[in-house]
């Protein structure tokens, strides 16, 4: 019942402000946590235009942005058009109209789930919601589909002009949907998983003819902090990952094994990267992979005699075959997660 109550309320509200302002506006998330963004409710019915979507900015300057749109709007002075600049003459950042793609509107991570669930009651008409998004520029002013943007604040502003990708009905967590959200966008991405052990692994790099990571270190995102520098000295040349070569950073020499096909396709410890290559590709298939480990302060690595047990104990060894039977060590703790 309550629910139902504010179900009512809100959509009252809604309706009230509408009418009273011609749009409003609704503001999904808290700007702790990534992605943040607002969009319009009104603008197709008051002025017979698409609904706006801004991600990464701050309730009182969206709202400030978004009258400014409006009233440009409704006199005749913009015309939304995919890759249009908005104030080009603006000193202190870029943006850029893009129509966001339909699929996009319709996905089951609902952008825009209160405009389309409005939409079918005023008109009649659940899916065809039109909807531009205001890109922004990272500092230096680069958009995000250009050489040299802000890799580290991609995550903070989809790109919802591009086509959704289809995963089925495969049940994902937030974090998830962003880790391959941004895999999508840009190729790659990396997944940081924590629980009984801490890991992260990469998504994509193998379309790029490099093979997957993964590492097991105290705290996900440190494991996903090393990945990123790995894939990018990878790309310039500097790592080429070999069954069993130390690699030195920063006077800790970490030695690469590589995973076994059987853990790779036994295993759900590189789950998002299996399923996002099936997905593109039809098939189920092990991919070439290697797992980054980190030695005891005495340099010994978990399968040499010796090995301090925390280090041991931490870092299962991806590299043997695929034992369903195996009862305990890091192994057997992953088979029961």
């Amino acid at each position: 019942m309550l629910t139902k109550l504010r179900r009512w309320w809100h959509g009252r509200d809604t309706d009230r402000r509408i009418r009273k302002h011609g749009w409003t506006a609704v503001y999904v998330g808290d700007y702790t946590s990534s992605p943040t963004w607002v969009y319009t409710l009104g603008f197709e019915e008051t002025l017979g235009q698409p609904e706006i979507v801004i991600f990464d900015i701050p309730n009182s300057d969206a709202n400030r942005i978004l009258w400014m749109i409006f009233e440009e709007l409704k006199r005749g002075e913009l015309v939304l058009e995919d890759g249009k600049p908005w104030h080009p003459e603006e000193p202190d950042g870029r943006m850029v109209w893009r129509k966001v793609h339909n699929t996009q509107v319709e996905s089951r991570v609902g952008w825009f789930t209160i405009a389309v669930m409005r939409r079918l009651v005023v008109k009649g008409e659940m899916f065809g919601l039109p909807v531009f998004q205001l890109v922004l520029a990272d500092e230096n002013r680069v958009l995000p589909w250009e050489d040299g943007y802000n890799e580290s604040i991609r995550y903070r502003q989809p790109a919802l002009y591009l086509p959704a990708a289809d995963y089925g009905e495969t049940p994902l967590s937030p974090p998830e949907e962003n880790a391959l959200r941004l895999a999508d966008e840009r190729g790659w991405s990396i997944m940081q998983v924590n629980g009984d052990l801490d890991w992260a692994y990469t998504i994509g790099l193998t379309d790029a003819g490099m093979p997957e990571l993964i590492a097991f270190l105290p705290g996900a995102n440190s494991a996903a902090n090393m990945l990123n520098e790995v894939q990018a000295r990878m790309r310039r040349g500097e790592v080429v990952p070999a069954d069993g070569i130390r690699w030195d950073d920063d006077g800790v020499q970490f030695c690469w094994r590589r995973v076994h096909e059987s853990q790779y396709l036994g295993l759900n410890v590189f789950r998002l990267a299996k399923l996002r290559h099936q997905q593109r590709i039809g098939r189920r298939e092990a991919v070439e992979a290697y797992q980054l480990f980190l030695p005891d302060r005495a340099g010994r690595y978990p399968w040499e005699p010796g090995c301090a047990s925390v280090i041991c104990d931490a870092q299962p060894l991806l590299f043997e075959p695929f034992d369903l039977d195996l009862k305990r060590g890091p192994l057997a703790r992953l088979m029961r997660m």
